[in-house]
């Protein structure tokens, strides 16, 4: 019997199957009994923003182009930092890829290179002790100041209603504030609450006419403050192929967290808008049933373009 195959983001040819998804029945199948895959132009129609990089953006830029080059064998020193050029060394970090496994390693090293030595270590020793909610929220709260020189603006907000967190439990809507209080320090308290920005978004307690609202004081609905909306993410759009989103930034980004680090984080992207969504407190689901995967190949992607060769695997997500 012939293998099933499985589409990569610039290598849409048939027969096979639409891309992350086993077949059960051979080539040109799919369990769903969707028929073969067709190049899509993805993303927004309207044009792409306008960046300004700060030195700051430019210099993680160029130790991210570095090690990039460094993963392909190249040398470090031709990594300028420019932005395209750094998208068309990712494209050839997973077009060269032998195995999709390979791919999410040299992602997953890319990203261990830009972090301190021990950070991952020491990181998970501090927050082994905090509550996942807390923890949770908090990684949000950096993100959007971390990670624009590579993904675009971002910002925080709730988790989804349909991307919901592991606990399900009401958590304390202000940390602060509900330390004090236990503490018995309700003046203190209060002036926590008079700055608190997000008051505005409270109910008044035992008001139950809106259960998506937060309650005051000391309670909020769960994933509260624990999701990040990338607005349109500069990767997907600027290196135009799904394979880079899936094996070098959210494949990578999840393992890290939830099996390094030891929180929980699922990312999420929309091949329509390019908005992507971290969700921190939940734990992604497994690659054969996460949406992601379920993509056609990108008409706009460097791969596509090119035409020749074949790299079925690597929008599967699977290890091969």
């Amino acid at each position: 019997n012939t293998p099933p195959r499985v589409a990569m983001s610039g290598r849409c040819a048939t027969p096979h199957v639409w891309p992350g998804v086993a077949s059960t029945s051979g080539p040109g199948r799919r369990r769903t009994g969707r028929t073969t895959c067709r190049a899509m132009r993805a993303g927004p129609t309207t044009p792409a923003p306008t960046y300004t990089n700060t030195w700051v953006d430019r210099f993680w830029l160029k130790q991210f182009h570095r090690q990039v080059a460094i993963e392909l064998g190249e040398d470090p020193n031709s990594a300028t930092g420019e932005y395209d050029a750094t998208m068309r060394r990712c494209v050839k970090l997973v077009s060269t890829s032998k195995t999709s496994g390979e791919a999410q390693a040299r992602g997953e090293r890319v990203l261990r290179s830009l972090l301190p030595p021990g950070f991952a270590f020491g990181f998970k020793l501090f927050i082994a002790s905090l509550p996942e909610w807390f923890v949770a929220r908090h990684a949000a709260k950096v993100t959007p100041f971390l990670l624009p020189w590579l993904v675009g603006p971002s910002k925080v907000i709730d988790a989804p209603l349909n991307l919901p967190v592991d606990d399900t439990s009401e958590v304390p809507a202000n940390a602060v504030y509900s330390a004090l209080t236990k503490m018995k320090l309700e003046i203190a308290a209060r002036q926590i609450w008079e700055i608190d920005p997000n008051k505005l978004s409270y109910a008044p307690v035992g008001d139950d006419t809106d259960k998506h609202k937060k309650t005051f004081p000391g309670n909020a609905v769960p994933g509260f403050q624990q999701g990040v909306l990338l607005q349109r993410c500069r990767v997907l759009e600027e290196s135009g192929c799904a394979s880079v989103c899936l094996n070098v930034c959210k494949l990578p980004t999840q393992k890290f967290f939830n099996e390094t680090v030891g929180l929980a984080v699922t990312l999420v992207p929309d091949y329509e808008t390019f908005e992507c969504r971290f969700v921190y407190g939940k734990t992604p689901p497994p690659v054969e049933l996460d949406e992601a995967f379920n993509t056609p190949c990108f008409s706009q992607c460097p791969i596509t373009r090119e035409g020749n060769g074949r790299k079925d695997f690597l929008l599967s997500g699977k290890k091969k």
